[in-house]
């Protein structure tokens, strides 16, 4: 008996979106993505495809009283779900009924699996969501793979306007906006580009803050700030969240004032600034140091989980933030922290609560970096490409597990959050809306670093995207984010809490 996808390419033989439509059903077949574990047998088909089909019509009921619920917060557990349905009735609008069963099947059995198996089920099942939605807008708009070249020549078109405030001229600042359906269909793209001589960076930890919707843009009104945005990745739907750890903590850097609140634990994509300088570089646990008392700890050896989620047989020291959580043996690495081998010739090491000091890191010309922020990855180096997932460790169980599980190839079309610098020093925010079937289809990270590329970047960064992506100018809400998967065009905002920010502040005239 032939599997369910060779069923399906047998009856979709000779279209011309079969190619397309199997290597959409073959993603989300492994059990435990980017692994040695062994790849499941794929049901088979009985008597038809259509008996097949009915087997699996109760999929979104199961979905609804589902135990994967458990991983996550009510809240987001719904959330999800609809972001699913929202799916399905995109895949059911299309119009060749052929394509749309097969794939509508695919959202299904893929559901079932995801929950049956019971590995990381919330956050597969919302990785499964963004990439059937990919798929469904790129048919919905009759394209099967972006242009990249065409993204930069449409960047490369951008016409860029000075920022004004109260009808005075904002001198360094200026905005651009993309809104417009071309061959590979609508986007909606809003950018600001600085002058840095002319304007500050600041970078913040909002978790204090997190309980505030508008916490952001409160925070930017303190600052006085004229513009800003949401900052790097932070922890939200992954299986493992524990203590010392919890929801919404960073992950990746944020140096305030030369305070590092959270300390770069994986070699990815930061932003650093230093009087009217910025660097877009990976920066990781090499490029800072750990004190404890007088004594700088050597940070070689490393091990997060990136390279393993089990340290070794020997004594480590267990290390979250900046406070010493455990030391023993056979410890297991912290999700968003890191494990320190600590040898017996060593000595003792610090105890259990230790809080240990953080210090740098340095920009090129070796001062000291007074603001700091990590993404990643890294989108553009000296003008081409540079995208490396294994690099920067996002990979094996390390956090955000939408990225170092990714197995779509970097297929996803989502909201995304980038920033860049050109030849001449200018400072660039960009937000890219997404999950908006008939007005922004959302990006991949080729497609943005093509954007960026267009728009005369050197150097550019992916940074926290999706429903938490935010640019904002003179306490304005520039982008049009959402939280759901929308089908028609929508003007209304969704705004969800972001834990992390950005804000660019006028210099003292």
């Amino acid at each position: 008996m032939p599997s369910w996808i060779e069923a399906c390419s047998q009856q979709l033989r000779g279209h011309r979106l079969t190619d397309f439509i199997v290597e959409t059903l073959q993603c989300f077949d492994a059990p435990f993505p980017r692994s040695d574990t062994p790849l499941s047998v794929e049901p088979q088909v009985g008597h038809s495809l259509q008996s097949f089909s009915a087997q699996h019509a109760s999929a979104f009921e199961e979905l609804a009283q589902g135990s994967w619920q458990d991983d996550v917060d009510p809240a987001v557990a719904g959330l999800f779900e609809r972001r699913l349905r929202s799916v399905d009735a995109l895949l059911a609008d299309l119009p060749e009924a052929p394509v749309s069963e097969a794939l509508r099947l695919g959202l299904r059995v893929r559901m079932r699996q995801i929950m049956q198996r019971g590995i990381w089920p919330a956050i597969r099942l919302r990785a499964l969501a963004d990439f059937y939605y990919s798929r469904a807008v790129l048919l919905m708009h009759n394209i099967e793979v972006l242009d990249t070249e065409l993204l930069r020549k449409q960047a490369s078109l951008s016409v860029w306007h000075p920022v004004s405030k109260e009808g005075i001229r904002q001198e360094g600042l200026w905005e651009t906006h993309h809104e417009s359906s071309v061959v590979w269909g609508p986007q909606h793209i809003r950018a600001l580009k600085i002058d840095l001589r002319r304007y500050r960076l600041v970078t913040f930890d909002l978790r204090d803050e997190s309980g505030d919707h508008d916490a952001l843009a409160a925070r930017l009104e303190r600052l006085n700030a004229i513009a800003g945005s949401s900052g790097g990745f932070f922890l939200y739907s992954e299986p493992d969240i524990e203590a010392p750890s919890a929801q919404y903590d960073p992950v990746g850097m944020i140096l305030d004032h030369q305070n590092i609140s959270y300390p770069p634990i994986e070699p990815r994509a930061a932003l650093l600034f230093a009087n009217s300088r910025v660097e877009l570089r990976r920066i990781g646990l090499a490029d800072v140091e750990l004190y404890w008392q007088e004594r700088k700890l050597d940070l070689s050896s490393a091990i997060h989980r990136s390279i393993s989620s089990i340290g070794p047989a020997s004594r480590c020291v267990a290390i979250v933030g900046a406070t010493v959580f455990a030391v023993g043996h056979d410890l297991t690495v912290p999700l968003n922290g890191f494990l320190l081998p600590w040898p017996e010739h060593d000595g003792r090491p610090p105890a259990v609560g230790t809080v240990l000091r953080w210090k740098g890191p340095r920009m090129k010309n070796g001062e000291s970096a007074q603001e700091g922020l990590s993404g990643g990855p890294l989108l553009l180096e000296d003008g081409e490409p540079c995208i490396d997932y294994r690099i920067e460790g996002f990979w094996g169980t390390a956090a955000p597990l939408t990225f170092s599980q990714d197995e779509t190839g970097d297929r996803n079309l989502l909201a995304r959050l980038a920033v860049g610098t050109d030849a001449q020093g200018f400072f660039y925010i960009v937000a890219i809306d997404g999950r908006q079937a008939e007005r922004a289809l959302g990006l991949s990270l080729a497609g943005s670093a093509a954007w960026m590329q267009g728009l005369g970047c050197e150097r550019a960064a992916n940074m926290d995207g999706g429903s938490s992506k935010r640019l904002m100018l003179l306490g304005e809400v520039m982008d049009a984010p959402t939280t759901e998967v929308a089908h028609s065009s929508s003007n209304e905002t969704r705004l969800r809490p972001v834990y992390s920010g950005l804000a660019v502040i006028p210099l003292a005239t």
